[in-house]
């Protein structure tokens, strides 16, 4: 069965909470609703602190990569179900590209001591 170390634990909630603030970001245009302002800021602040705490026992370049690559994906499913945005077949691929390489990151991870 798989563990997930508590490093790999952060890294996913914080994926999460940065997939939600986005689109409140987005809502929030800038500052101007702020009713979408403060939980976007308060949600990026708590995702990058979980980010923060996943590198005591993930690289650097390992988890930033990861972070990066997942939270593309998520905001493009969020933009096309929130706004409309269309997801052309050549977008397709190269999510699929963003995966792979997401995936291999995790399984290639050695431990950060």
């Amino acid at each position: 069965m798989f563990m997930m170390s508590e490093g790999w634990k952060f890294l996913t909630f914080g994926i999460i909470l940065a997939g939600i603030s986005m689109p409140l970001a987005k809502a929030a245009h800038g500052f101007d609703k702020l009713h979408f302002a403060i939980p976007a800021t308060l949600l990026a602040w708590a995702a990058n602190m979980c980010w923060i705490m996943s590198m005591k026992q993930i690289p650097l370049s390992t988890a930033y990569l990861v972070w990066l690559g997942f939270d593309a994906l998520i905001m493009i499913f969020v933009s096309v179900i929130m706004f409309n945005e269309t997801i052309t077949l050549q977008k397709s691929l190269f999510m699929l590209l963003i995966f792979i390489g997401c995936i291999g990151l995790t399984l290639g991870d050695s431990p950060h001591e």
